[in-house]
């Protein structure tokens, strides 16, 4: 066997074959040039609807991370596992996603949301988080901006905690973990 590439890994190889049969992209995957993945994302963005073109690349992304479970945890998913993976992704990101359509003639689109300011006298944070099972640690991230934009304060915390912990403090709005600024 040789070195392999990202095409092989994520169109060729047997098990990657398995997920596309899966997809209703089988045909797309043959019928587009594969020489590279961008040429293949070209070639299915030109047959496809960007709706068709996000989940072809969650299914990117989900095979791509089947593949390093196998190769560096020895663990092989199920190709509907991971179909399901990458159609789950789509709908998560679409529930979180405002979306508001517009219309010209006969065509639609939905245009993209910017970010909007809080009213004046009032602060918005936005956060994010990533957590590491492994090492049971958990990084958490909040940034503060005023109705101009102004980034007043950015905090940012490591945290030791189980995954479990930090799962539940995802899925439980609310103040579950509080703290004071400067």
């Amino acid at each position: 066997m040789g070195i392999e590439n990202v095409v092989h890994a994520l169109v060729e190889c047997k098990a990657a074959k398995k997920v596309w049969r899966l997809s209703h992209f089988d045909n797309d995957i043959h019928a587009a040039p594969g020489y590279d993945i961008l040429s293949l994302l070209h070639g299915v963005k030109r047959m496809r609807i960007k709706v068709d073109l996000e989940l072809f690349a969650a299914i990117l992304w989900a095979k791509w991370n089947a593949r390093n479970q196998w190769l560096f945890k020895g663990k092989r998913e199920n190709p509907q596992i991971v179909v399901a993976k990458a159609k789950a992704v789509m709908e998560a990101y679409k529930r979180v996603q405002p979306s508001t359509v517009v219309s010209h003639g006969n065509q639609q689109r939905v245009a993209q949301q910017a970010w909007n300011p809080p009213l004046e006298g009032f602060v918005k944070v936005n956060t994010d988080a990533a957590t590491n099972s492994e090492k049971n640690l958990a990084g958490l991230r909040a940034v503060i901006r005023d109705e101009t934009g102004f980034t007043g304060s950015t905090y940012m915390m490591a945290l030791e905690m189980s995954a479990t912990d930090a799962t539940g403090v995802y899925y439980n709005p609310g103040p579950a973990l509080e703290f004071e600024g400067p």
